[in-house]
């Protein structure tokens, strides 16, 4: 027997599982569609955004070019992030420092990025206020933190730790992609 508030609970619930989307399903043995793009959350076709089209040139092309160089042996962790920056402007992605694990950080500007500068920073209790970890020493569109066999290793003695990479246009304006990519570090 429902009482009335039970049926007041049940209702939305209803309501609730009746709205959800189907998922698509592949008939066995069918090929699944491919993603639109490369860059993670975004589904429209490239074609409608010049923002997106110059991000997945530059992820297919410099990006994927540097990544053979500098993170050969790693995988990519998280997702490919793309924006488009004025001089001045900073791009900010949290991630965690794993113990025991080498992490590589690789950002690409696209046309008009005169300068893209790169680092791994604490998060700092106050707002504004983080430690450098570790920067990039490259000049010109190209920043690569952790490169090649100097991949920035997080001790194995510390916790897992919060931290952020962070990108910032020093000169020019346009179009910014970056990934970054870990391994277990290699002990002596």
């Amino acid at each position: 027997m429902i009482t009335a508030s039970r049926a007041i609970l049940v209702l939305p619930l209803l309501v609730l599982a009746a709205c959800r989307p189907t998922p698509a399903t592949t008939p066995p043995g069918a090929a699944k569609p491919a993603p639109v793009s490369a860059l993670a959350g975004f589904d429209g076709p490239i074609e409608d955004d010049p923002v997106a089209k110059e991000a997945t040139e530059l992820s297919e092309g410099p990006l994927t070019q540097c990544a053979e160089r500098d993170a050969a042996g790693m995988q990519m962790e998280g997702d490919l992030i793309a924006s488009k920056l004025a001089p001045g402007q900073v791009l900010e992605q949290e991630f965690r420092l794993q113990p025991g694990r080498c992490y590589t950080l690789i950002a690409v500007g696209g046309a008009g990025i005169q300068e893209l500068d790169a680092s791994f920073e604490t998060l700092g209790p106050v707002r504004g206020k983080s430690t450098v970890l570790a920067a990039d020493a490259l000049t010109g569109t190209t920043a690569v933190v952790g490169g090649g066999e100097a991949c920035f290793a997080w001790q194995a003695d510390l916790n897992a730790t919060p931290a952020k990479f962070v990108l910032r246009v020093r000169g020019g304006d346009g179009v910014v992609v970056s990934q970054l990519y870990a391994r277990d570090a290699v002990t002596p």
